[in-house]
Formats: C-alpha cells, structure tokens, sequence
C-alpha cells in the first residue's frame, strides 16, 4: 500500500508539471501574439513614414536608418511560434511592403505611395484581426 501511495504521489507531481508548463507555453505564445498585434498597428504608420521620406529624391540613405528593425528582428525571431494562418499573412506581408528599383531610384509618385500604404494597411489588419481572434 505505501508503494501505491508513493507512486500516486509521484504521477500527480508528473502531471501537476505538465499541466503547468502547458499553461506557461500557452500564456507565452498569448503574450506573442499580443506584442505581434502592437506591433502590426505601429508597422503601418512607420510604413507610412518610411514611403514619404523615399518617396523624395535622395531619401533612401534616410529611409535605412528610419525602417524598424526592431520589428523585423521579432518577426523573425519568433516567426516559427505564429500559427501557420498568421505565417501566411506575415508572408503575404513581406511581398507587398517591398519596393521596386525603379520606386527608390526615381522616388515614388504619390498614387504609387497610396497604393503601398493600402496594400501593406490591409494585410496589417488582416493580421491584427487574426491574432485577435486567436487571443480570445
């Protein structure tokens, strides 16, 4: 009987552990995706900024030292931790912010700058929407 109540003592630890450290990982990735959806909100204004500024002639040595890479830098950390719908939108994402040559070269038209802001704003959004949904 001693032993039985040993190793039942035993399992409960075992489980109590996992059962934490579910929790843990489950408040980590909540805590992910919380900071994933701030920065999606800032993206887009600093986006926004980083187009003006090459949008003039000359701007792209001010735009390599404006562009976020602290964002950059977190998306790619954690890249692997997003669920694979909020990976495909990051995807989606990093095809439409970027910029042609011709765009930084000659500077960019103002219909052109609309167009980019547009297209990176909504898929930002799609995004937030998302990690909103998976937060709730």
């Amino acid at each position: 009987m001693v032993p039985a109540l040993f190793f039942k003592g035993v399992l409960n630890n075992i489980l109590s552990q996992l059962f934490k450290d579910w929790l843990g990982r489950r408040e980590k990735k909540r805590q992910i995706l919380l900071e994933l959806n701030q920065r999606m909100e800032s993206f887009k204004s600093d986006y926004f900024m980083l187009l003006a500024v090459v949008g003039t002639r000359g701007g792209l040595s001010l735009a390599q030292e404006l562009r976020d890479k602290s964002t950059n830098e977190f998306l790619e950390r954690h890249d692997l931790e997003f669920p694979q719908s909020i990976r495909d939108l990051l995807a989606e994402l990093r095809t439409k912010r970027l910029l042609t040559a011709d765009d930084i070269r000659d500077g960019m038209p103002r219909g052109r700058i609309l167009e980019k802001i547009s297209e990176v704003s909504a898929v930002a959004d799609r995004i937030r929407t998302g990690v909103e949904r998976l937060i709730r």
